[in-house]
Order: C-alpha cells, then structure tokens, then sequence
C-alpha cells in the first residue's frame, strides 16, 4: 500500500502483464472483458502495412484488497 497527500493508504498498482502476440486493431476487441484493464502500444506493423500493436492488461479485482 501506498500513502496518498491526503494520508489516506491505497494498494498498490499492480502491473500489466503482457498478453503474447501482435495484434492487429479488429483483434483488440476479443480480448476485452469485464473487470479488466488494458494498456495499448503501437508495435510496428506486418509485412502488408497492417499496424500491429502491443497489449498489457490487469484485473481490476487484483488492484482491490479484499473485504474485511
């Protein structure tokens, strides 16, 4: 947890993690899902010109603690 200016503490950030492959802009949406955040980069593109990107994505249930 870290502590916020107002001294409140909120959890840490956890990471993106990498989803394997390029994809291209019209797969993006398959990996889409509730409770899930993604993080776009452009990744060059394919040999017809195709921009390909990179995926990170973290759960939004992995970035909240649980009840107690």
């Amino acid at each position: 947890m870290r502590e916020t200016e107002t001294g409140s503490r909120e959890p840490e950030e956890e990471p993106f993690v990498r989803v394997p492959g390029l994809h291209r802009s019209w797969e993006i949406q398959q990996l889409l899902e509730p409770g899930c955040e993604l993080r776009i980069e452009e990744a060059g593109e394919a040999g017809d010109g195709t921009p390909l990107f990179a995926v990170y994505r973290r759960d939004q249930d992995e970035l909240t603690d649980p009840p107690r």
